[in-house]
């Protein structure tokens, strides 16, 4: 699904697409995807945020959450995507 460029349609699709995994950019047209995230994670679907923003400027509770900082090389990119792979399937995703 995606890529989705514009907030409230992001909102939308967390909340009902069928999906085993996301990955999001912090900043999505419209603001930031924060809210997006808390969505997804209460379906338990895991994340991958990708962000030029460091984890001091992350809410709080997401500082756990799986990110890939800016700028990045594909190597970088498709480790991290395999990594969700796995845990999207170990979550039964």
């Amino acid at each position: 699904v995606g890529p989705i460029a514009e907030l409230d349609e992001a909102l939308g699709v967390a909340a009902i697409a069928a999906l085993g995994c996301a990955i999001l950019d912090i900043n999505i047209r419209g603001g930031h995807s924060y809210l997006v995230v808390d969505i997804l994670l209460k379906r338990g679907l895991p994340v991958l945020l990708l962000s030029s923003y460091g984890e001091q400027t992350l809410p709080e509770r997401l500082h756990e959450e799986a990110r890939l900082p800016k700028p990045f090389t594909g190597a970088q990119l498709d480790k991290e995507i395999r990594d969700l792979c796995v845990r999207a399937v170990n979550s039964g995703r």
